[in-house]
């Protein structure tokens, strides 16, 4: 995450900044802030989307389906890509 902040946020700071190392931190803080909270809230409706499969298996059931003949139906594409 170091190496992220120090190549990323200064070239958004003017360089002729009166305090870069400020400016910068306060980068770095208001991009960490907004991760967590949206991370957070992806987090939380995916725990609340995992507890309402698990009361309905045969919801379940249907997106373990739905997937599976996805992944089959990219596998076919691939292999029919390949011969091209």
């Amino acid at each position: 995450m170091t190496i992220f902040y120090l190549a990323f946020l200064p070239q958004f700071v003017p360089g002729d900044a009166e305090h870069p190392t400020l400016l910068i931190s306060g980068l770095g803080v208001a991009f960490s802030l907004l991760t967590f909270l949206v991370k957070g809230l992806v987090g939380y409706f995916a725990g609340t989307l995992s507890a309402w499969l698990r009361a309905r298996p045969r919801a379940l059931t249907g997106v373990y389906r739905t997937s599976g003949a996805m992944m089959v139906g990219m596998g076919v594409k691939l292999a029919f890509e390949r011969r091209a």
